[in-house]
């Protein structure tokens, strides 16, 4: 019993732990912790306007995909589209600043590749939204993991998730 409380608090204790400071002196990463079902990433910080705000909000990918119909780009040759659906559940008094956030992704053959075009997003229920990213991928390849950085100093976060098989 002794031993599964100590490995249970040990578990604890990594989970809430942060991603350290930034080599600059500035404000460090968001908290993140990753679980088998998505990340983590949450964050007090205060806004432009002086405001406190607190995020913390579960990152999952649900799903990888064709996009179902005509792309907002166009594609170089040699390469296909493929969405990731981003489920993005906010448990934290303010929502995840999607505007922040840029995508790169990792493709099943190791090659990195950024974000094409962003889908509307669609609203699955209370604080739960679904946001397709679509990607540029070498034909036949598929995404092996998501990336998610800030793009404004006020909170850098950044998150690796696992992105799911496309579906048979």
């Amino acid at each position: 019993m002794r031993a599964a409380a100590a490995v249970i608090a040990a578990v604890l204790a990594a989970g809430t732990a942060g991603c350290g400071g930034s080599d600059d002196g500035g404000t460090a990463p968001a908290t993140t912790t990753t679980a088998a079902a998505g990340t983590t990433v949450a964050e007090r910080y205060t806004d432009a306007t002086g405001a406190a705000r607190e995020v913390d909000t579960q990152l999952t990918v649900v799903a990888q995909h064709p996009p179902p119909g005509q792309l907002p780009v166009s594609l170089p040759a040699g390469r296909d589209a493929v969405i990731a659906d981003l489920q993005i559940e906010d448990r934290g008094d303010d929502p995840f600043p999607l505007q922040w956030a840029r995508f790169s992704a990792r493709t099943t053959s190791g090659a990195t590749v950024r974000e094409a075009f962003r889908l509307a997003p669609r609203r699955v229920r209370d604080g739960v939204q679904i946001v397709p990213i679509g990607f540029a991928v070498t034909k036949g390849d598929d995404l092996a993991t998501l990336r998610v950085r800030s793009i404004v100093a006020l909170w850098p976060f950044r998150a690796r998730l696992p992105v799911p098989p496309p579906a048979p």
